[in-house]
């Protein structure tokens, strides 16, 4: 019964829809024409047979889906500790070497490196290093005159102009400075400092005012010299090295990590190197202490070859160019 009530509803709702639209279509609501509309031939046959009832319900569902037989292992073990940490590798801080042992420089007067800076893609500058041919008495004390520039390319002159000049004196057998001097423009900011050392009282001297200075203490153009006299043929990867530096007023911890060896190509040819990663400082112009990366010449020389860094503005590489005067043969070069 419920099943031809429906059917019979449903009838009655089709029938009241014809019967608006036929209602619609009338003569009054059309525009007025010559000749009336004719009848409609025939009215629509009514629905041939109701729909039947949907013939079941559905199925309940067979069976509640069984529990998950077990719970999941839990890992079976933690992984063991390793029966012996490893050891830290010492530091190895460059230190005043005896009065009796002067320290045999690998590098000799006359020597002269070039390096081209590319910033991205872009040649951007032009740096030098230069160990001046004569020797320079300050003190009564034979010294190395060491002179560092860089500039920027004409071309690049308008984003960011630098011309940079430093130039140390180094004592011929000590490897300690005895006079530092800076004089710098970059992008608009001007700067020139000096200081002289006095490393029998370990102080330093800059505008009349003294500080407090480590025994062999560095400037920041004597350290990389300095760097060079270590014996890095026993390093092993990730051992690190130390020496003090005196630089803005204040001493720091000049502190680079021995990551490997590798092969390295430069505008000079392919060179066998030993790859460090100095620390930088994080912040102004990194983004992490280890956005720089040195490779150095795997030979007597150990001259910088190439130079990485990461900035927070982009990239910057320096690689070498030329170079001539050097104390011991390139051994390490392997192609041109």
């Amino acid at each position: 019964m419920n099943g031809v009530n429906n059917a019979k509803s449903r009838s009655s709702i089709i029938n009241l829809r014809l019967m608006i639209l036929g209602a619609l279509l009338t003569p009054s609501c059309l525009p007025a024409s010559s000749k009336p509309l004719p009848a409609f031939p025939k009215p629509l046959p009514a629905f041939p047979k109701p729909l039947p009832a949907f013939p079941k319900p559905l199925p309940a569902f067979p069976k509640p889906l069984p529990a998950f037989p077990k719970p999941l292992l839990a890992f079976p073990k933690p992984l063991p500790a390793s029966s012996k940490p490893s050891p830290a590798l010492p530091a190895v801080v460059l230190e005043a070497p005896p009065s009796n042992q002067p320290v045999k420089a690998v590098f000799a007067v006359g020597e002269y490196l070039r390096y081209r800076l590319h910033y991205g893609f872009v040649d951007a500058g032009v740096g030098e290093l230069k160990v001046m041919d004569e020797p320079v008495v300050l003190r009564g004390q034979p010294c190395y005159h060491i002179v560092a520039t860089g500039s920027t390319t004409r071309s690049f002159d308008w984003i960011y102009k630098v011309r940079d000049r430093y130039e140390s004196y180094v004592t011929i057998g000590t490897m300690v400075p005895l006079l530092f001097k800076r004089d710098i423009y970059e992008g608009g900011f001007s700067y020139r400092d000096s200081y002289a050392f006095d490393h029998s009282t370990r102080r330093a001297t800059s505008d009349g005012n003294q500080y407090v200075v480590p025994e062999y203490v560095q400037d920041i153009v004597s350290a990389f010299y300095a760097a060079r006299s270590l014996d890095f043929s026993q390093a092993v990867v990730g051992q690190v090295f130390e020496l003090p530096l005196f630089l803005d007023h204040e001493t720091h911890r000049f502190i680079f990590r021995f990551k490997g060896r590798r092969t390295v190509s430069t505008d000079a040819g392919s060179f066998r190197a030993l790859v460090f990663m100095p620390v930088v400082m994080k912040g102004r112009v990194f983004s992490s202490q280890d956005d720089l990366v040195v490779y150095i010449s795997d030979d007597e020389n150990k001259i910088p070859l190439q130079i990485k860094a990461n900035i927070l503005v982009g990239s910057v590489k320096m690689t070498l160019t030329e170079h001539r005067g050097l104390r011991h043969p390139l051994s390490s070069k392997v192609s041109r």
